[in-house]
């Protein structure tokens, strides 16, 4: 469809999609796709259009606002959007887009992966690639071709991968790259002591709470809170397997503060007490 939209270029099209029940609860799926030309000083604003987006700049540049912030994205670089949110992008200059509406079940997982708050300004070690892939996916619409859903939701996980390798890459190649083995280490010299806090831990390698937290799930897949509680558990189970020490004293050995909390935990992980999972081992090995 040829867009109306004004100081959008009579020449830029989009293309809508309802996708069924079962992309809905299984897949990735497009929304709208279009290739946008747009005149100088175009402005958009909206509390929200339930969706993520994907913008890659052919040519010129734009400013995207967020809740959490001002994002400048230049020629070859992609935006990564919560559209969930308030949003607005704007440029003085003409410039031209090719960008994707999508969403899914894992769509939000996938956004928290590569996104740094409500948006992401990402710079590809392969824009050509990148490109091809969402201009295939956009002329496929174009073309009036009939494309299976389950290839749909390929190609726009082909496109976050590409977004994920990048912001590792852009992760490996900065200053913290040790840091979250560092972090590791230390958490374990340090891991029956009391007060092996977030901001204990990220005041160690000079990092920002949200940046180190962030940088450390991406890496380990745990938030460090979490990441401490099993280092713990697993510790304790060790010990309730292989000694005879009452549950009270590995309580207390593996940093926990009092041993109602210990058990809770333990139960919460493990899914048994710390006596259960003790006696279903006695049983085991005997």
């Amino acid at each position: 469809m040829l867009a109306r939209e004004e100081k959008v270029k009579r020449k830029s099209e989009y293309f809508v999609y309802t996708p069924s029940t079962q992309a809905r609860e299984m897949f990735f799926y497009p929304l709208v796709t279009g290739h946008f030309f747009y005149e100088k000083d175009y402005f958009l604003h909206r509390e929200s259009f339930d969706s993520f987006l994907i913008m890659y700049i052919r040519k010129g540049s734009c400013t995207v606002c967020s809740d959490s912030g001002i994002y400048r994205a230049e020629e070859g670089q992609v935006v990564l959007l919560d559209c969930y949110q308030s949003h607005a992008y704007y440029s003085e200059e003409e410039w031209e887009v090719l960008w994707l509406h999508f969403d899914g079940p894992m769509s939000r997982k996938y956004f928290e992966m590569i996104a740094e708050k409500e948006c992401s300004v990402i710079t590809l070690p392969n824009p050509v690639k990148f490109e091809a892939e969402l201009n295939r996916l956009y002329q496929q619409f174009q073309k009036g071709e009939n494309i299976k859903e389950i290839v749909m939701s390929g190609y726009i996980m082909k496109l976050l991968t590409e977004l994920v390798l990048a912001q590792e890459a852009a992760f490996g190649n900065s200053q913290y790259s040790g840091v979250i083995e560092e972090s590791m280490a230390y958490i374990r010299e340090h891991l029956c002591e009391e007060g092996l806090s977030l901001e204990r831990l990220s005041s160690n390698v000079n990092l920002s709470l949200y940046y180190f937290t962030r940088l450390f799930k991406r890496e380990t897949g745990f938030t460090p809170h979490e990441y401490i509680i099993l280092s713990r558990i697993n510790n304790a189970k060790f010990l309730l397997w292989s000694t005879q020490i009452p549950v009270k004293e590995i309580c207390f050995q593996c940093g926990f503060y009092s041993e109602s909390a210990f058990c809770n935990t333990f139960k919460k992980w493990e899914g048994m007490t710390p006596r259960q999972f003790r006696m279903k081992n006695k049983t085991s090995k005997g």
